[in-house]
């Protein structure tokens, strides 16, 4: 079984029923190239292979899962996730109602989402200012 590591607040959040979602970086990044690519925009690599985000093969590469599948929680391993969606966005294409369910409180303002992946990723590649390509993964906690 696939796992997948939270911090103990992150967990607290998902056992309380308010952290529905997490977002985590591609690695590798995907990178643009100087080709024309589909209707004659810059295109993006992942791993040697064009990138068009709505692509079936690269969903599938998401390391943590397919949708349907179960994956255990590292630091806890009663808790069990089930993988209900799943989609590849830039970190700032994200809406708040996907913050809010990551975890962080409704109608938060730009600071506080900057703040709260900062605490993760601040000072790596996928460093909020880099704009990184991220993992949207939905979940629900498996009874």
């Amino acid at each position: 079984m696939k796992t997948i590591s939270f911090r103990q607040d992150m967990i607290d959040l998902i056992i309380s029923g308010k952290k529905t979602l997490t977002i985590r970086p591609i690695k590798p990044q995907p990178v643009r190239v100087e080709k024309p690519g589909l209707f004659g925009k810059t295109c993006y690599e992942w791993q040697g292979r064009e990138l068009y985000w709505n692509q079936e093969w690269f969903l599938i590469q998401c390391p943590y899962g397919l949708i349907g599948e179960i994956i255990c929680v590292r630091e806890n391993g009663s808790l069990r996730l089930k993988i209900i969606g799943k989609d590849a966005k830039r970190i700032d294409q994200l809406y708040a109602a996907d913050w809010e369910a990551d975890g962080l409180e409704p109608d938060i303002y730009w600071e506080a989402k900057h703040k709260h992946w900062q605490s993760f990723y601040g000072g790596t590649e996928y460093d909020w200012e880099n704009k990184p390509y991220v993992w949207v993964i939905r979940f629900e906690v498996k009874k």
